[in-house]
């Protein structure tokens, strides 16, 4: 954390030249455009012994993701939700860095509770009680590559039912549920608290979904299908 009269590669080498015996085990440092000057190469080559890998943005001057760095881009972004952090304006460094830590505090306590409720354990449960209710109707199952779903094993054990696995960062092997997942984000914008939301209101937005034409099943509803009933929806 610097005064806003001190340059990005100014604060940064200072940071390096004072932080030195904590990061000797730093071999490449990842930076952006702004750092690319010898100098600054120099400063890590003698305070680190370490080499400066520099990585610059598309040239169609375009939001990118830096390759390699987005750990730092996605901190830069989290930060920014604090409106206190998004300009400068503190007289002082000391409560800008309270207001980092404080900003991290509660970034890390949101991402347990959420952790809490997101256990393989309660997502097989879930699973399982769901697929009691229309046995032998789901035929494969394709979940995301999150640690939830570590224990769908059993699942397949109990009710036969296989699990695929799409590849990593391939979305598009799994289309409809991108698309269910757009069309839950009508009804429940991201980051809604759903302990806020009553059981009543989430089955209200499933029928309201499963009675939704869809034209890659010739404009019938997904009610229609599975349960191969004609529905009069006018």
């Amino acid at each position: 954390m610097t005064r806003a009269n001190v340059s990005d590669r100014d604060g940064a080498s200072a940071m390096i030249a004072l932080h030195a015996m904590h990061l000797r085990q730093v071999q490449n440092v990842l930076v952006d455009g702004g750092y690319s000057g010898v100098n600054s190469q120099l400063d890590v080559a003698s305070n680190l012994n370490a080499t400066v890998q520099v990585a610059k943005r598309n040239e169609l001057h375009r939001f990118e993701v830096m390759p390699q760095r987005w750990v730092v881009e996605r901190s830069f972004s989290w930060l920014e939700n604090y409106r206190r952090l998004w300009k400068n304006c503190e007289r002082q460094l000391t409560p800008s860095l309270q207001m980092v830590v404080l900003a991290f505090l509660a970034l890390l306590l949101k991402r347990f509770e959420t952790a809490s409720k997101r256990t393989s354990e309660a997502v097989t449960d879930t699973l399982s009680d769901l697929m009691k209710l229309w046995p032998g109707r789901s035929l494969t199952i394709t979940p995301d590559r999150g640690k939830e779903f570590a224990k769908v094993q059993c699942l397949t054990d109990k009710f036969g039912t296989p699990f695929y696995f799409p590849d990593p960062h391939s979305p598009w092997q799994r289309g409809t549920n991108e698309n269910i997942n757009g069309l839950l984000r009508e009804y429940l914008p991201k980051g809604t608290d759903l302990d806020s939301i009553t059981d009543r209101r989430i089955q209200a937005y499933a029928e309201q979904m499963n009675n939704r034409p869809r034209k890659c099943l010739g404009w019938k509803t997904p009610y229609e299908i599975f349960f191969n009933v004609v529905l009069h929806l006018i």
